[in-house]
């Protein structure tokens, strides 16, 4: 029977975890098992995130987004029916919460030309490759992330307003959607992650604890 973690990361990666996890049990006990498989959970739940990123992005310009968004669509179901019921749920509970978030915020910066997104849309709306990325990132909130909730709230912002500003500008870079380079606009953009990301970090603690492997 083939090995499904090996099939994902490659043999030898497959191979030196699976010895480092004989190792945990040996010194520590069964207690270290959860530890190793909340550790990998959340590193393939990360991996997927940045996987599905940059699959998104470059599809853009090469005019295959449709195979991305397929692909992120697998990505996603792979992560859904790794996990437990209870944590499924409110793993789509949060995505049914923030996508609609995600989507408005993207069509205000759209539709207020601060940034302008290539790819296939119904109308005015952002882009569906964007959508896939926002569903991608929810799905961090309770695994690779959920130490966010665990951190001040202002610490939070300060995150947000850092790196989803880098995210935009990458994509942008990277030919996704088109940015000038405005510093005002730059900082509107900036603001706006510094409330998305606490807001939704809010509704992933307002709707369960964090998971324990």
């Amino acid at each position: 029977m083939q090995d499904p973690l090996g099939a994902l990361i490659g043999k030898p990666w497959s191979n030196t975890l699976k010895i480092l996890k004989g190792n945990l049990k040996e010194r520590h006990g069964s207690a270290a098992i959860p530890t190793y498989n909340c550790l990998m959970n959340k590193f393939i739940n990360a991996l997927f995130f940045q996987l599905g990123w940059f699959v998104c992005v470059l599809s853009v310009s090469r005019n295959l987004e449709w195979p991305a968004i397929v692909f992120c669509l697998l990505l996603v179901l792979l992560h859904l029916f790794a996990h437990p019921l209870p944590q499924r749920s409110k793993d789509l509970q949060l995505m049914l919460l923030g996508l609609p978030i995600g989507i408005a915020a993207d069509t205000c910066v759209q539709a207020f030309n601060i940034m302008g997104f290539y790819g296939w849309a119904i109308h005015f709306l952002s882009p569906f490759w964007l959508w896939m990325v926002w569903i991608l990132f929810l799905l961090t909130l309770n695994h690779s992330l959920s130490f966010l909730k665990h951190i001040p709230m202002a610490l939070t912002a300060l995150l947000g307003l850092i790196f989803g500003t880098l995210s935009y500008i990458a994509g942008a870079k990277l030919g996704a959607a088109s940015f000038d380079g405005d510093p005002v606009n730059l900082l509107i953009i900036a603001l706006q992650w510094s409330i998305l990301l606490p807001s939704l970090v809010g509704i992933s603690k307002w709707r369960g604890r964090i998971l324990m492997y």
